[in-house]
C-alpha cells in the first residue's frame, strides 16, 4: 500500500511500485502527461516501447476478445494497451455488445487507425459472455485470450502468457495476475482475499485447440471465468 499514500507525485508512484516490477524482471508503468478528471492516473499509464523476445520461424497470431457494452470512457485506455504489446502478431476482436453511448463510435475510430482491430456485433445477444463466444468463434489465431474494456495490460502481457504455452507444449491455458486500481491508481480490495495481487481469470489464453474440445463459455451473468 507505500503506493498510495504517494500518488501525489506520478514519480513517486513509480518508485514506490518499481520493486514489484523489477522482481518479476518487467519493464516500469509510468504515468505521463499531466491528469485531470477527464484524463486520470490510469488513462496515462505507459510504458516504454519493447520488442519482443526472439521468436524462429512462422509467429503465432494471438487473438485478442474485447466485449464493450457502454465503455466509452475506457475503451481506448484498454485497446492502446493492447496495441503497445510486445507481441506483434494480434488480432483485436472488439465485440458490440447493446451500447447506448458512444462506445461504438470509438471503435470504428480505433479501427480506422490500426488493421489489427475488428469489429463485431453482438447487440442481438447481450451478455459478456455470449460476446466473448462470438469473438472466439470468429477468432483467427493460434491462440485465443480475453481483455475487459476497463483493463490496462502490460506490455508484456500477452508475450509472458504466449511464452509460457509454447514451452509447455502439453499446456492447454494460460493466465495472469491483476490488481485492481481506481482511476487515480489507488491499488483496492473488494475481495476478501488477503493481498492486492489475485489470479486474473479473465485473461484466460487458450489454444485455438481447446476450444473444439472444450466449446465456449457459459451463458451466464458472472462467474463463467472460473
Amino acid at each position: 500500500m507505500t503506493a498510495n499514500l504517494r500518488l501525489g507525485d506520478a514519480s513517486a508512484w513509480a518508485l514506490a511500485v518499481k520493486p514489484v516490477f523489477a522482481d518479476a524482471r518487467l519493464i516500469l508503468p509510468q504515468v505521463l502527461g499531466p491528469t485531470t478528471e477527464e484524463q486520470p492516473r490510469f488513462d496515462q499509464l505507459c510504458t516504454k516501447p519493447k520488442r519482443g523476445w526472439p521468436y524462429w520461424g512462422r509467429r503465432p497470431l494471438v487473438s485478442v476478445v474485447v466485449p464493450m457494452f457502454n465503455a466509452a470512457d475506457s475503451l481506448v485506455t484498454s485497446v492502446r494497451s493492447i496495441l503497445a504489446q510486445s507481441w506483434p502478431e494480434l488480432e483485436i476482436l472488439l465485440v458490440e455488445n447493446a451500447s447506448t453511448d458512444a462506445t461504438l463510435g470509438i471503435a470504428q475510430a480505433l479501427a480506422t487507425d490500426d488493421p489489427r482491430i475488428r469489429i463485431l456485433e453482438a447487440s442481438a445477444d447481450p451478455g459478456a459472455y455470449a460476446a466473448r463466444n462470438i469473438g472466439m468463434a470468429a477468432a483467427r489465431g493460434d491462440f485465443v485470450t480475453v481483455q475487459d474494456a476497463d483493463d490496462w495490460a502490460h506490455p508484456q502481457k500477452i508475450e509472458r502468457q504466449l511464452r509460457a504455452l509454447l514451452r509447455r507444449p502439453n499446456a492447454a491455458a494460460s493466465i495472469s495476475h491483476w490488481v485492481r486500481a481506481t482511476p487515480d491508481l489507488r491499488f483496492t480490495n473488494t475481495r476478501a482475499d488477503v493481498g492486492l495481487v489475485h489470479r486474473n481469470m479473465s485473461s484466460l489464453m487458450i489454444r485455438r485447440a481447446a476450444r473444439q474440445r472444450l466449446g465456449f463459455w457459459d451463458r451466464v451473468k458472472v462467474g463463467a471465468d472460473t
